[in-house]
């Protein structure tokens, strides 16, 4: 009787998938933003960058690609956040109608966080990429902190999904 009642209570759960759906098109919209703006850095379609060699052109169009990448990412993790939340609470997947994609496979809040884990490692290693590109001729050894940082959240999601 209670589960019956506290069932359609599940259905709030619309609100963050219809958010993340928003903030992905964002992201996905400033991702395609900074690649014209890569262009516009690279050809000179940009009246402040002309007046920069070509090699710092390049650099600062090399920088903006990165950041998309970076953007497109974050549209991603929101799109699989997204789907997981859909999955997990408001439609009833059968076994026939799973996701083909292995790692879409979503069947618990754990798989989903794993998921969303291992995606957020993927920016952290893109955004040190963007950092070593721009500082490339001004590193230090400080540098070496955020890829040690990136390896131990690694080695942690690795062990977390050994003891599952």
């Amino acid at each position: 009787m209670l589960f019956r009642t506290l069932q359609p209570i599940r259905y709030i759960s619309i609100i963050a998938v219809l958010c993340s759906l928003f903030g992905t098109v964002l992201m996905f919209l400033i991702g395609i933003y900074r690649t014209y703006r890569a262009f516009a850095y690279f050809f000179n379609f940009d009246t402040v960058s002309s007046t920069l060699g070509r090699e710092r052109l390049g650099a600062l169009a090399t920088g903006a690609i990165i950041k998309s990448v970076d953007a497109f990412l974050i549209g991603l993790v929101l799109l699989i956040f997204a789907y997981g939340i859909y999955t997990l609470f408001i439609r009833e997947v059968e076994l026939e109608e799973r996701a083909t994609a292995h790692w879409l496979e979503i069947s618990s809040i754990t798989r989903l966080k794993t998921l969303l884990a291992e995606v957020i490692i993927i920016i952290l290693f893109v955004k040190f990429l963007n950092v070593v590109i721009i500082n490339i001729e001004e590193l230090t050894w400080e540098i070496l902190i955020l890829p040690a940082s990136i390896c131990l959240l690694a080695l942690s999601i690795k062990f977390l999904e050994q003891r599952h």
